[in-house]
């Protein structure tokens, strides 16, 4: 289970050139107009610290979000003291073979060494524990920070700003190397339009070694059951994780508890789900997707 220790709003940026600079590695939030990204933030930070609106294209800047998170992790077999003396004698043999091919190379003759040679056996302590005190929790924090970014396509503004805000969003996505995991949000009633393969094609084709992908599907719980049923097989090949507003929506086909493990995961460079898609065919050339001024 994850826990979170304090989230904060951080600072708001218009492009790369006044961002701040990284600090941490981060999560970014991506997708189109109104599909949900600050709602999302809010739902997983549990706070309200991102500004949400019906209105499309509200988010007009990129907002930073900084956040400590832990995870409570399975309880660990403790080693005893017999054992921790055999790890420990085991390393220091490797010592030694490595000190005789030190001295072969040099010509000078030399008995091997054991852990005594080192005066180490006097030095560690190897504590006993009792059958009752045989295991131990080892949580992991974790500090990141979240990136709020403007939507893609539709939005109440003129074209040439519109244009402005695409080309100052794909820059920043460009060179912000501190992203570790890009979530891409897709409205669950609309799942084939076009901006959005053109947006997931667009990632893929930039992600480096150390940077991943996931698609999160919004608003389910404005789907059937039949529906949701439909939808989750439909991408349960690709990991994606589908959310609902308050999160009501059971737990085999995602909900927040999932997707903060997702994210923990990805920022700490474990996340199974960074695939590149290899039903998608990628561009050599990157560039950001067209724009659509279609309202959905």
């Amino acid at each position: 289970m994850i826990r979170t220790r304090f989230s904060k709003f951080l600072t708001s940026a218009s492009s790369t050139k006044n961002a701040p600079p990284p600090l941490h590695s981060e999560v970014a939030f991506l997708g189109r107009s109104n599909v949900g990204k600050s709602t999302l933030i809010n739902e997983i930070l549990e706070s309200n610290l991102a500004k949400s609106s019906s209105t499309p294209g509200k988010t007009k800047l990129i907002n930073f979000f900084t956040t400590q998170w832990v995870r409570d992790c399975n309880r660990v077999q403790a080693k005893s003291s017999t054992e921790q003396k055999a790890d420990f004698i085991k390393s220091i043999s490797k010592s030694s073979v490595d000190f005789a091919k030190t001295d072969a190379k040099s010509g000078v003759e030399s008995q091997p060494k054991s852990a005594l040679d080192f005066g180490c056996e006097s030095s560690v302590n190897f504590s006993e524990k009792s059958s009752t005190d045989s295991s131990v929790d080892y949580p992991q924090v974790l500090e990141f920070c979240l990136i709020d970014l403007p939507g893609i396509g539709y939005a109440k503004v003129s074209k040439t700003e519109l244009k402005q805000w695409q080309q100052n969003l794909w820059r920043f996505i460009n060179e912000r190397k501190s992203i570790k995991l890009f979530l891409h949000l897709i409205d669950s009633r609309h799942t084939d339009l076009a901006i959005d393969f053109a947006l997931k094609n667009s990632i893929l084709s930039l992600l480096n070694a150390d940077q991943q992908y996931l698609q999160v599907f919004t608003k389910a719980d404005k789907l059937s059951k039949n529906d949701l049923a439909k939808l989750h097989q439909k991408n349960s090949q690709n990991n994606a994780i589908i959310m609902a507003y308050n999160d009501k929506i059971p737990k085999k086909y995602g909900g927040k508890e999932v997707l903060r493990e997702a994210i923990f995961d990805g920022v700490l460079g474990i996340c199974a789900s960074s695939k590149k898609g290899a039903d998608l065919k990628i561009s050599p050339k990157i560039s950001p997707p067209k724009i659509s001024t279609q309202k959905i």
